[in-house]
């Protein structure tokens, strides 16, 4: 086996772990979100909120919504085995868009209560929408 092989082997092996537990603690390590000032008044704020539905509901509804519009017009159509389940579950997942919304975040704003409302927005909202669309895709490929 050459070491092309191997290295191919290696990182295959190594996929999941840094998929599912290194990249998640690096995302959230160098988000800097200070959770000891985390209060329900704190989730509850508007920008929080804004981001949260930005995130959870915003990224969904326009993504499954112009793919929905595009087919219809005969922009395009949807590949062999891919139906609007599978573009909504998607759409779900795009709401992650962690690393994006931290940099937009930091030129966004420049007071600090303002930076950490709104990375605790995109902390609870990359979260949700990651778990909803697991859901809508582990759901339709489970059965």
């Amino acid at each position: 086996m050459c070491i092309r092989d191997r290295l191919k082997h290696l990182e295959h092996k190594l996929h999941n772990f840094v998929g599912i537990l290194v990249l998640p603690i690096f995302a959230y390590f160098n988000s800097d979100i200070n959770f000891s000032d985390v209060t329900i008044s704190s989730i509850y704020s508007p920008l929080s909120l804004g981001v949260i539905l930005g995130l959870l509901l915003g990224k969904p509804i326009g993504i499954t919504l112009f793919t929905y519009i595009s087919i219809k017009l005969k922009i395009f159509k949807l590949p062999e085995n891919v139906n609007m389940v599978d573009i909504l579950g998607l759409s779900f997942l795009c709401g992650i868009g962690f690393t994006m919304s931290l940099f937009i975040n930091g030129l966004a704003f420049s007071s600090s209560e303002l930076i950490e409302s709104s990375k605790l927005g995109i902390f609870i909202g990359s979260i949700i929408s990651a778990i909803a669309g697991y859901k809508i895709l582990h759901g339709k490929y489970s059965k």
